[in-house]
């Protein structure tokens, strides 16, 4: 009594009630790959806004347009060692660069950001970024 006769010609259609397990593989994987991408891409990411903190940080400073160059330098190590920003002294002195303008001092700090992708492939942003030390007005 349960059962249904079909005449010929006529089809029966399954509704589809979700992904199937080759579906499912697929999106996981795409999810896993998109995950693990953007978690070594992150500390790249995270590095970047730290200097870029930093920077303004110094060019808002009262005193930084009379800083002299080793002066800048153990500012933003004292800064990047607050912040986890793996730089040494050395390396901090030796990407900064100087340059008079009209408007004060022109500060560009330039080093490359690097995270091991996997073992034989590497992640490396070429980081740049100018900042004025520019004269503060005493009203």
């Amino acid at each position: 009594m349960g059962e249904h006769s079909f005449q010929r010609g006529e089809a029966k259609l399954y509704a589809s009630k979700g992904i199937g397990f080759y579906s499912f593989i697929f999106f996981l994987l795409m999810f896993l790959g998109v995950a693990y991408f953007t978690i070594k891409v992150y500390p790249i990411f995270n590095e970047k806004l730290k200097v870029d903190s930093a920077l303004d940080s110094l060019a808002s400073s009262d005193n930084s347009y009379t800083m002299t160059s080793r002066q800048i330098s153990s500012a933003l190590d004292r800064r990047f060692s607050i912040d986890y920003v793996s730089m040494t002294p050395k390396d901090i002195a030796k990407n900064i660069s100087l340059k008079k303008v009209p408007d004060g001092v022109e500060l560009t700090f330039s080093y490359l950001i690097n995270s091991a992708l996997t073992k034989k492939f590497n992640l490396t942003y070429s980081y740049q970024k100018t900042v004025i030390l520019a004269r503060q007005n005493n009203k």
